[in-house]
């Protein structure tokens, strides 16, 4: 199955959906939109605790062929100061890296059981 994605790295971290959306549709390809918020589907990979991109984002294009353009015209090229690689999404990567580990680390072990009370005495024979 062709994906209609396409997966980007070696971004700065000062990159934002505006700047990508300028970038990527650039030569007439046309990026996808979330069709109930008009949003464009640019998804930049943040750093969970301070919000800053990671490097790394997809984009989303109406069709495949747009999506193969893209990375045709864009991989190796320089964005923001910085040269970047692009290469269709694998369905790994369309899932989105949704690997969300609790921010508590786990349960702290509440010690059941306390001291066992010895149980049967040495039967003298």
């Amino acid at each position: 199955s062709r994906t209609d994605s396409v997966y980007i790295t070696g971004l700065t971290d000062r990159v934002n959906e505006r700047e990508m959306q300028g970038y990527f549709s650039g030569h007439g390809l046309r990026i996808a939109k979330d069709t109930k918020t008009g949003r464009i589907k640019i998804s930049i990979y943040r750093d969970k605790s301070t919000g800053i991109p990671k490097g790394d984002a997809v984009v989303k294009y109406c069709d495949p062929l747009d999506a193969t353009e893209a990375c045709k015209l864009f991989d190796g090229t320089t964005f923001m100061g910085q040269q970047i690689h692009v290469e269709m999404v694998t369905p790994k990567e369309q899932r989105g890296g949704a690997t969300y580990q609790p921010a508590s680390g786990g349960r702290g072990g509440g010690g059941y059981g306390g001291g066992g009370g010895g149980y049967g005495g040495g039967g003298g024979g």
